[in-house]
């Protein structure tokens, strides 16, 4: 529907004790998103008393600069010190109109309201990576990595709600959010050779991070802006987390192992200050844990093996979702943070048998407590409905994946995989609730070779029914893709034309329960692309091994969204 751009430079240079990258990416693409959402609201009964039919569509550009450059030196073959820095603006505008319709339980139109949107979102980031590495003897290595990134981002949105009505409202108003964030990291590791097939890695790990928010909504009330203490709000966030681990890995005749233990502590401030509608609260924690993991691999004969794998892990909500603030999606639907998040810890095990480079097969068990979801609430008349994260339990995860990797000719290879998932639900918000679906995703990939001068690609995959959260049902979906590159100026240079999601079959689709309402929906964006492109290398090819920043876990919380 809309066009899209991608772009992108890559830039290595190497030369005695010195290497040193440069990498720049622009994206520009505009994007549309077609949401309509069917809601019956019900009566104590289980009679529908309203539908609210609620059709939507979303336009807008996002463009996306990135850069990111690196200096590694070498003083001595023992020794390497470095840094990159990374840096990244993304500018999002968009028009969104909605519609929300009123109807009799009969389907007759009571009332109608028109919402215009026009928002537009800021992310700015910079980042800083200092690192060493020094190998002390033949045996020992230190590494080191300190770190420090700064997020920056404003959230605008201008609202009109025009009642379509004679002698109908006009009711404008506006939201200005914005954010900082600054984490800093700092991680120190050691590795050792304590034989010949053994190896012990030791570690600590220090992270601090700050989040500023601040939400202000205005009314325009007699042409004056007139500030809403309802919605208003002004969150700050500060989180410290201290971290040792350590692991050896070995071998014994043909079983190679490895064992691992890390210790987390986290301790968070989350305080809201208050106005004329509402007190000050702060919200603080502290806890521990540990977290154990490992694998063991056996090699049956040359061509098949065992591999165990087992681990315990945390995950922490994103630091906007502790945000208690309210983003309005349209006058009967909002979205809002959750600052009693807590985070959610898993189990993991998986038992995976390899034969050759045909088969893989793999079955795994997972169990989740505190489990992230996302929760729908009501307010006290039960017609606006809330969109949140919250914590529901624990999920018990079943599943048994294949996949196939095969030549049918010269030409073709041919890779499958199929994935069967069984998940059962249990708990929700402190009540008995448990819920379970099974669900098969397979994935097809072919690649061709033509008269030896092209390359095709012909891939595709479908999922069936999926329950991403307890309150929501997702019905199947899937896409089919197509592509073909040619080689050309000597072959530096590569040509390819690809079309996904050919038969725009790519949506989502499915079903909400709240409380007292049930919602129909379906999302369809523009997903089918024809993309043509060109690629150039130029230069010395070589093997760029390239650093990972010591704060990867920090950045991945930060959503720029």
């Amino acid at each position: 529907m809309y066009p899209k751009s991608n772009n992108s430079l890559v830039l290595n240079y190497k030369k005695g004790r010195f290497n040193c990258f440069f990498n720049y990416s622009i994206n520009d693409v505009e994007y549309l998103t077609n949401l309509y959402a069917y809601r019956k609201y019900y009566d104590e009964y289980g009679n529908v008393t309203a539908i609210l039919q609620q059709p939507s569509y979303f336009t807008g550009t996002v463009v996306n600069n990135t850069a990111r450059t690196g200096l590694d030196y070498s003083p001595s073959a023992n020794t390497t010190v470095g840094m990159s820095l990374t840096g990244m603006s993304i500018r999002r505008s968009g028009s969104n109109t909605s519609h929300a319709n009123w109807l009799d339980p009969a389907g007759n139109i009571d009332s109608s309201v028109l919402t215009k949107t026009t928002p537009l979102n800021t992310f700015k980031n910079g980042a800083l990576n200092l690192h060493a590495r020094r190998t002390l003897t033949k045996t020992t290595e230190l590494r080191m990595d300190l770190d420090y990134l700064h997020y920056q981002m404003l959230g605008k949105q201008d609202f009109d709600n025009q009642s379509l009505q004679p002698g109908g409202y006009d009711s404008v108003f506006r939201s200005t959010i914005p954010t900082t964030i600054d984490i800093y990291s700092g991680k120190l590791d050691a590795q050792t050779t304590l034989a010949s097939s053994t190896t012990l890695l030791t570690g600590i790990k220090l992270s601090s991070s700050h989040t500023d928010n601040a939400a202000t909504y205005q009314n325009l009330v007699n042409q004056q802006w007139v500030t809403d203490d309802t919605r208003s709000n002004h969150f700050i966030y500060q989180e410290n987390i201290q971290a040792a681990y350590a692991s050896i890995e070995s071998k014994y005749h043909k079983l190679t192992f490895q064992a691992g233990l890390r210790y987390e502590h986290t301790g968070y401030t989350a305080n809201q200050s208050g106005n004329s509608t509402q007190k000050d609260s702060t919200v603080s924690r502290n806890y521990g844990s540990f977290f154990p993991s490992g694998y063991l691999s056996y090699p049956i004969d040359s061509l098949q093996s065992l591999t165990l794998t087992a681990g315990r892990r945390l995950d922490r909500p994103p630091f906007q979702t502790l945000n208690p603030f309210l983003y309005i999606i349209n006058k009967y639907t909002y979205e809002t943070g959750n600052p009693y998040l807590l985070p959610q810890y898993s189990w993991t095990f998986e038992l995976t048998h390899q034969y050759g480079d045909l088969l893989t097969t793999t079955l795994s068990y997972s169990r989740l407590t505190n489990y992230f979801s996302q929760i729908f609430l009501s307010d006290s008349t039960g017609t606006i409905l809330f969109y949140t994260q919250g914590n529901v339990g624990s999920v018990d995860n079943f599943g048994l994946s294949e996949s196939i990797n095969v030549k049918p000719a010269k030409w073709w290879t041919l890779q499958l995989g199929a994935f069967f998932n069984h998940k059962q639900f249990r708990g929700f918000n402190g009540n008995n609730y448990s819920s379970m679906i099974s669900q098969l995703t397979v994935n097809v990939n072919n690649q061709f070779t033509i008269a030896g001068a092209y390359a095709a690609e012909l891939s595709g995959f479908y999922t069936t029914r999926a329950r991403n959260d307890i309150q929501e049902l997702l019905y199947p979906t899937g896409q089919a893709s197509m592509g073909v590159s040619k080689t050309v100026l000597k072959k530096k240079g590569t040509v390819k034309l690809s079309f996904r999601d050919m038969f725009y079959t790519n949506a989502m689709e499915g079903l909400t329960s709240f409380p007292d309402a049930s919602e129909y929906f379906k999302i369809k964006r523009d997903s089918r692309v024809i993309a043509l492109s060109f690629t150039f290398r130029f230069g010395k090819s070589f093997k760029v091994v390239r650093h990972q920043d010591g704060a990867t876990e920090e950045a991945e919380r930060v959503q720029n969204g």
